[in-house]
């Protein structure tokens, strides 16, 4: 079993949100403990882990809580409550400005954040050249940060985050800002370190990149986990949550995980060894209740297929038998032709 390089328990994020500023005041002065504001859930009692090497993307919808999970990992925030355990150094680009002075020059905030990271300056000045090659801004780099444009700032940045060979690499939908070249040139530099064994957790709204590079998503929402499992799954699940079916999406979580009550009914003219087989495979631990859930919908799609062809051809047979015989009409007796008799002519 491989080791956590990330272990979140229960972790619960409360923010207090008051009307008016003097609330504040009014709260910590009162002698009655009364209460002048109301907690906001960023976070609700979230449990996950990563395993080193993994990378593992965090999707959701606008405040669902994906940056707040990052920023507790890194440190930069503080949980209300749970356990957050990390093991190896992170290096982390969270947000457009984090870590930088805006009065330093680009070189002066390579020495500041790599300080801050552990790494003295002579290792800095080793490193210097490939974070000035990867971000590729030119002489920019001896202006002040305040003065570059969106693109040149997150270049530097992610330049810096990546090339101090770090354990655990936090990537927070920084890359949506650079042009397509450099969000494939980030790319291709992230798969490399993931060969090497570095954890990489990214936060992003484009799903083509979290279906290519993730080997696991979390799905959050509203502050609330929802499922971790295969990037594609987990798409599809996010899909119909911006669609308004997320009381559908719950029931059907709830159906697949749960095994407390009695067992499925399955129908008469299914496949027994699809049966069989899953409650063989779920003794072993081999199947998820996806999967189990998966085969028993495909036995009963297989016996509701059945039933309506057994039922359309009972009804052939039915109209078939119902029909009425042709009627002809008959003029005069059928067993000889009519003959006029002898002398007379026929009817003129």
């Amino acid at each position: 079993m491989k080791e956590n390089a990330i272990e979140i328990k229960d972790v619960t994020k409360i923010y207090r949100l008051y009307e008016q500023p003097i609330d504040r005041l009014k709260e910590s002065l009162n002698i009655g403990k009364k209460q002048y504001h109301r907690d906001f859930y960023a976070l609700s009692r979230i449990s996950f882990s990563v395993e080193k090497g993994q990378t593992v993307g965090i999707i959701g919808t606008n405040g669902s809580g994906k940056s707040t999970i990052l920023k507790i990992i890194t440190g930069v925030l503080t949980p209300t409550s749970g356990e957050v355990m990390v093991n190896g150094k992170i290096s982390a680009l969270l947000e457009l400005g984090a870590g930088f002075n805006m009065d330093y020059t680009g070189i002066e905030n390579i020495y500041m954040n790599g300080t801050m990271m552990g790494f003295s300056r002579r290792e800095m000045e080793d490193k210097l050249q490939d974070i000035l090659d990867f971000a590729d801004i030119g002489d920019f780099v001896y202006q002040p940060v305040k003065t570059y444009s969106s693109g040149m700032f997150v270049r530097l940045a992610f330049a810096l985050a990546i090339n101090v060979e770090p354990e655990i690499l936090i990537v927070d939908e920084a890359l949506s800002v650079g042009d397509v070249f450099f969000q494939s040139k980030c790319y291709r530099r992230m798969e490399e370190i993931r060969k090497n064994g570095t954890t990489i957790v990214m936060v992003t709204h484009d799903m083509g990149s979290i279906i290519k590079y993730c080997d696991k998503v979390i799905l959050l929402n509203r502050g609330e986990f929802i499922a971790e499992g295969s990037a594609g799954k987990m798409v599809d699940m996010y899909k119909k949550i911006l669609a308004g079916q997320m009381e559908a999406l719950r029931e059907e979580i709830t159906r697949m995980n749960d095994f407390s009550g009695p067992p499925a009914k399955w129908p008469r003219q299914a496949r027994l060894s699809d049966k069989d087989a899953c409650a063989h495979d779920i003794k072993r631990g081999r199947h998820s209740a996806l999967r189990v859930f998966v085969l028993y919908r495909a036995s009963v799609q297989r016996y509701a297929a059945h039933a309506r062809h057994a039922i359309r051809t009972k009804n052939r047979k039915r109209k078939a038998q119902c029909l009425p015989l042709p009627v002809f009409p008959v003029h005069g007796p059928l067993s000889a032709p009519h003959r006029p008799a002898a002398g007379t002519s026929g009817p003129t």
